[in-house]
């Protein structure tokens, strides 16, 4: 059994700076190529999960007396998890909506006993089981609320569509902005409150500033500097909009960068790779079986062992050991204090989850 007390106490001391530096942005292209891009900073490990259709779940219980959100996923879903299965930190179903999730110190959460909770990782699972547009989105963010377990967060959710919305949560209430109701919405995000980073951006030129674009690499430089990746991308270059995702990622990149992640949904391709790669790495989520009836599979995609020589990947089905061996690992990178039972509980929780009747 693993010493929690051990890992614990280390996972207190290494949330630091490195968890709070990642970026996403999103490029528009012409032809309805949409890419959603993301520099993930926190930890070096990872692993990407397919997640069936049509699986009633619910939601973990921790430390808490509210009552647990029950719901039923419409799509399945491949996503990126550091911590187990259905606590992800990105993703995208087989609709193309994604979900990014990123630190913001002091976001404070809505009390509402009215309402089921759910855990700041599930609240990204929840989003992809349940939602194919913003509207679907919004709608079935606003019958839960958040109960976090570790980490203070905001989200990016985008639409295959190309319409995005950002997640906020200040002094108790939920915000969120999209086009359509704010006076200047740009599609990034990092770890600064929207509002600020707007408020920044609009310093710099092409956004109403004089300023340059910055070089640093503090979270509102990034904001700017995604944002500016965001806004200057060209359909009609010779630049493909996943070599161009990638390639500002490049720029965006510092000592912590673990992976980077472009997900382009108008033809179901993940694609990711480490900063000192060249090339890419693809998973295409029309090659997975999202019936309730088939596994889920697991991909550690630190290990370059598991490429086949096609150039495929070879995933592993899941198992209640294989979830061990991820959260174990995924302790190392955050401040998420549990005891033995919990712990053991997260590990088994997805044995739980069921078909839900066919009509």
């Amino acid at each position: 059994m693993i010493n929690l007390r051990i890992l614990l106490a280390f996972s207190a001391l290494v949330l630091s700076f490195d968890i709070l530096a990642c970026t996403t942005f999103f490029v528009s292209s012409h032809e309805g190529d949409n890419v959603v891009a993301k520099g993930h900073d926190w930890g070096r490990g990872g692993f990407l999960m397919s997640n069936p259709r049509n699986v009633i779940k619910k939601a973990m219980k921790m430390d808490r007396a509210s009552e647990l959100a029950v719901w039923t996923a419409k799509y399945g879903s491949l996503t990126y998890t550091m911590f187990g299965k259905d606590l992800p930190v990105s993703g995208m179903n087989e609709a193309g909506l994604t979900v990014q999730m990123f630190v913001l110190r002091g976001s404070q959460y809505p009390r509402d006993p009215t309402k089921p909770s759910l855990n700041e990782f599930q609240w990204i699972q929840y989003i992809l089981d349940t939602s194919a547009t913003i509207e679907d989105a919004i709608a079935n963010a606003n019958n839960v609320i958040i109960e976090k377990v570790s980490t203070a967060v905001h989200y990016m959710v985008c639409s295959a569509t190309g319409r995005c919305a950002i997640f906020e949560y200040i002094k108790g209430r939920t915000k969120v902005y999209q086009e359509e109701t704010s006076e200047f919405f740009i599609p990034v995000l990092s770890n600064s409150a929207y509002e600020a980073s707007i408020g920044k951006l609009r310093q710099y030129q092409g956004f109403g500033g004089n300023l340059s674009i910055p070089e640093a690499n503090t979270s509102l430089d990034r904001f700017v500097k995604a944002a500016h990746f965001s806004k200057m991308y060209d359909s009609n270059s010779n630049v493909g909009v996943v070599n161009y995702a990638f390639d500002r990622l490049a720029k965006l990149s510092w000592d912590h960068t673990s992976w980077q992640f472009v997900f382009q949904p108008s033809r179901s391709y993940t694609w990711f790779r480490r900063p000192a790669d060249q090339n890419y790495s693809l998973v295409d989520l029309n090659e997975f079986d999202f019936s309730c009836a088939g596994p889920s599979f697991v991909l550690d995609i630190g290990k370059m062992e598991e490429l086949r020589s096609d150039g495929r990947w070879r995933f592993s089905e899941y198992s209640k050991a294989l979830n061990h061996e991820i959260l174990t690992r995924g302790m190392e990178f955050v401040d998420w204090r549990m005891t033995r039972e919990e712990f053991q509980h997260i590990v088994e929780h997805p044995s739980h989850n069921r078909c839900a009747p066919s009509h």
